[in-house]
């Protein structure tokens, strides 16, 4: 990433810019709020401002954590999908097509999966580079669940 690429959205709902210092740190600061965290690397201040949004003063109820779901699938629904979050069918199709069988019993089949969801929701709505991001990491997963599941290298 470069400086000034928008991250996630913060808690406030707001993005997030990532940016370099002159000594290489990394950081991750609110365009509204300025909440900010600091770190060495870049994937090092992805995690911890994917860690700083699950952090919240008030008690974490099942009702706090279906409002932050609703959220999440009008934010989905707004990226991806004109009538709400349904990139399911599709993954689901490929998936069947793919395996030959459909059947989800291994860790590398999981991976896959989620590879695929990464695909659909690609090719669905704005462009979002986290699909890409998210699925260069689901692929290196299947891999290494391929390689201890089937004795690979």
């Amino acid at each position: 990433m470069s400086d000034g690429v928008k991250a996630v959205l913060c808690q406030c709902g707001h993005s997030g810019l990532f940016t370099k210092d002159d000594e290489g740190n990394w950081s991750v600061t609110c365009c509204d709020c300025k909440v900010s965290v600091k770190a060495e690397s870049v994937n090092n201040a992805r995690f911890a401002w994917n860690e700083l949004q699950t952090v919240d003063d008030k008690p974490v109820t099942a009702f706090s954590i279906l409002d932050k779901a609703q959220g999440h699938m009008k934010d989905r629904a707004a990226t991806y999908d004109a009538e709400g979050e349904r990139s399911i069918g599709k993954t689901r199709e490929a998936f069947n097509i793919i395996t030959g069988d459909g059947v989800m019993n291994t860790d590398e089949r999981a991976w896959l999966f989620m590879v695929l969801l990464k695909l659909v929701r690609a090719q669905s709505g704005n462009l979002r580079m986290d699909s890409y991001e998210d699925g260069a990491a689901y692929f290196a997963l299947a891999g290494e669940s391929a390689a201890v599941e089937r004795g690979g290298n």
